[in-house]
């Protein structure tokens, strides 16, 4: 008999965000072939108020998020919860709990529940923690990334974070330096196991030398008038401090200034950093080398991926980057920072380049390395066989298995 699972993050794709959350997505699609799988994705609530949006327009697509939704044979469940910024903010946790306490109720009640999964410590996993408490439900925990490197640098973020590891039955962490962290935090090891993230086969694909792929390249090259001789930098994710793109827009100055800029900086993805890193293209002299395409549907990201000639991640801090598996599965190499579990993946001058975080210089030379080498496509897509979707989930259920004993 399939397992029952509640998969509870605040990270889904949502009708008017179908962009956000994309990476969980795909793991509850692969838990659903083998179990079934309910989501509970808490939403912060915001009032429809004209007035109010005038003044916070990016708040109006969360005004507009249905109570519940069906994506195939998944039933996704958004759940408006109470938040007031400033101090209050640590109370997010229990508001959220709160919020999703009946619908998890009415669910078990209904059907036992097997296991509660937050995909993600703060604050999905306080607040799985806490209906796991009041219900009586067998909870684990996914540590991503930023939930645990950044998160749980604020002490009050932190000892909720550790009190809810603590009574998991399992804590899973994408990476192995994840799984490292949290045990020098003090999360019990022998309940830590690593199990990376999976890559979409049918998506994300290395693609043999054909005509069709020809055809595609150029109609992305012409979408953007982007001229023939350059080469394409691409970079896939959110516009946000933690990204490091300002080493990239840094280093592409650099490589003008030596008259060695022979690509453009094609950026997917939205974010806070927008409207900035448009300004710093232009007083750096590189706005015509700079382009922002905004957040794309996943078939878009990998036909861009085909086209492109490197992914460029010069994160501060990471997981394990769901894009890096996805470029590599399609052949394309990497130069990334040797930062958090990109040195799990990329292994220097095999798949990629690895660089030191916040260093233009350095990245400047990797990019100009990276694009004069010619890399073995097959050696690339091999480098992430790991990350297969089957296996992966076969270790999730394993898991529960031994969480529910």
């Amino acid at each position: 008999m399939k397992k029952n699972i509640i998969v509870l993050s605040l990270e889904y794709p949502k009708p008017s965000l179908p962009f956000q959350g994309v990476f969980t997505a795909q793991f509850t699609k692969a838990l659903a072939k083998k179990s079934q799988v309910t989501i509970i994705c808490p939403t912060p609530w915001f009032p429809k108020s004209k007035i109010l949006l005038r003044f916070f327009p990016e708040k109006n697509p969360w005004t507009s998020i249905p109570k519940s939704y069906a994506d195939d044979n998944i039933k996704i469940h958004y759940l408006p919860f109470f938040t007031v910024p400033f101090v209050f903010r640590y109370l997010n946790a229990l508001s959220i709990a709160l919020a999703c306490r009946k619908t998890i109720k009415d669910i078990h009640n209904t059907k036992a529940i097997d296991v509660l999964h937050a995909y993600g410590v703060y604050p999905d996993g306080v607040a799985a923690a806490l209906l796991s408490k009041w219900l009586k439900i067998p909870n684990v925990i996914t540590a991503l990334g930023s939930d645990v490197n950044k998160e749980m640098q604020v002490s009050l973020k932190q000892k909720q974070s550790l009190w809810a590891l603590n009574r998991a039955a399992a804590v899973i962490g994408v990476s192995k330096d994840l799984v490292k962290t949290l045990i020098y935090y003090g999360v019990d090891k022998k309940k830590v196991h690593w199990v990376p993230t999976g890559v979409c086969r049918t998506t994300f694909k290395a693609q043999p030398a054909s005509c069709d792929s020809d055809t595609i390249r150029e109609q992305l090259r012409s979408s953007l008038a982007l001229d023939a001789s350059k080469k394409i930098v691409l970079f896939v994710g959110r516009l946000h401090p933690v990204k490091g793109l300002d080493s990239l827009l840094e280093a592409a100055s650099i490589l003008q200034q030596d008259n060695h800029l022979n690509f453009v900086i094609v950026l997917i993805g939205e974010g806070p950093l927008l409207q900035s890193l448009s300004n710093s293209a232009v007083a750096l002299g590189i706005s015509d080398s700079v382009i922002f395409i905004g957040p794309q549907p996943q078939t878009i990201v990998a036909q861009w991926m085909q086209a492109a000639n490197l992914l460029c991640l010069p994160s501060h801090m990471e997981g394990l980057p769901n894009v890096i598996l996805e470029s590599l599965a399609q052949s394309l190499p990497v130069v990334a920072s040797n930062v958090g579990g990109i040195p799990e993946v990329i292994t220097h001058d095999k798949n990629g380049l690895l660089v030191p975080a916040d260093k233009a210089d350095k990245l400047a030379e990797a990019l100009v390395c990276c694009l004069a080498k010619a890399w073995d496509k097959k050696q690339l897509a091999q480098s992430v066989e790991f990350a297969q979707w089957e296996s992966i989930i076969d270790t999730h259920l394993t898991i529960y298995a031994d969480s529910t004993k």
